[in-house]
């Protein structure tokens, strides 16, 4: 069978689709501030307050089509990304540390226009918005952070910040070449969807979602390259870049900070996250939502972006943000 085209992941929607440089890499970035009837960016775009979107595994940047309107609706400029090595975006063999990571995302910021963004991440994406907030404070307005802990505890994979399923599965991904023939013979996306998911099956996510997340695991390096992230997790415990970071990852976060967790969370343990809250010096707040697992945004949409904006309404106003 063919490998499927980086394509598949331009889905129409009310969004632009366009690419992104930053870092030395291409990014592909789908902004969601249009006009929902004529599907033009709205004139006022470049001055609405950026609000950047990070998925997590094994998805890519579809993750927030739900959110992408709502947020444009309550004033913002949402733009959505498919991280390094994931969908539509470059898939280098190396640059899955969290330095470069980190790289990337400030560099888009700036590419996007903006010096600050209000960071939204679930997952992977959700550490690598607090890492930023750790390694490039001056790029970051404001957190969400959805089915994760704070670096200090996710950053080891055999800590209780993970559930033992999610232990064991963060060991199996580091081994080499098992995971990726999981992603050939289809077994990895959906079976990760259902653990980490907790509800037992796939009936929170619609079947084209499946679909796609799916297919854009089977695009070309993707499934070296999206594992390349827990690999590095795993693999540099035991080196100076992982210390490193660790020890940068105990100061506090003074930033203002959601925190969001679905109480049936397959990966990470929703008590342990609760421990998050004494690295924060900022503004902290925690909700659990129930009935939901590990991927917040699709499994309550409904329920997260009413969190989700009432915590941004209680943000400092905006400052003038704008790259010149």
């Amino acid at each position: 069978m063919a490998a499927p085209d980086a394509r598949i992941t331009f889905e129409p929607g009310p969004w632009q689709h366009r690419w992104v440089s930053a870092n030395g890499a291409r990014f592909h970035a789908v902004d969601g501030a249009v006009d929902p009837a004529s599907g033009e960016p709205t004139p006022d775009r470049e001055r609405r307050p950026l609000v950047l979107l990070l998925h997590d595994f094994p998805q890519f940047w579809y993750t927030w089509r739900h959110a992408l309107p709502v947020l444009q609706a309550a004033g913002f400029r949402p733009v959505a990304i498919d991280i390094r090595g994931y969908g539509a975006s470059d898939k280098p063999p190396r640059g899955y540390d969290v330095v470069t990571l980190v790289d990337d995302i400030s560099g888009i910021i700036r590419s996007l226009g903006y010096e600050r963004a209000i960071l939204v991440g679930c997952g992977l994406g959700g550490w690598l918005a607090w890492a930023t907030a750790l390694i490039r404070p001056e790029c970051v307005r404001a957190l969400a952070a959805l089915g994760v802990t704070h670096p200090v505890y996710s950053a080891r994979p055999l800590s209780r910040a993970y559930t033992w399923g999610g232990r064991l599965d963060l060991l199996r991904f580091a081994l080499p070449g098992l995971p990726e023939r999981s992603v050939r013979r289809g077994f990895l996306v959906r079976d990760t969807l259902t653990r980490w998911g907790g509800a037992g099956d796939l009936t929170w996510l619609e079947p084209r979602a499946v679909e796609l997340y799916e297919k854009a695991m089977h695009l070309p390096a993707v499934d070296r390259s999206a594992l390349g992230y827990l690999r590095w997790i795993v693999r540099s415990q035991v080196r100076g870049d992982m210390r490193a970071f660790i020890a940068l990852a105990r100061r506090t976060v003074d930033v203002p900070t959601l925190h969001v967790m679905g109480e049936r969370d397959g990966l990470v343990s929703p008590a342990a996250a609760r421990r998050s809250g004494r690295y924060m010096s900022g503004p902290y707040t925690f909700v659990a939502l129930p009935g939901c697992g590990h991927f917040v945004p699709e499994q309550d949409p409904a329920a997260f972006h009413a969190v989700l904006l009432d915590w941004i309404a209680t943000l400092p106003p905006a400052e003038p943000h704008v790259v010149g």
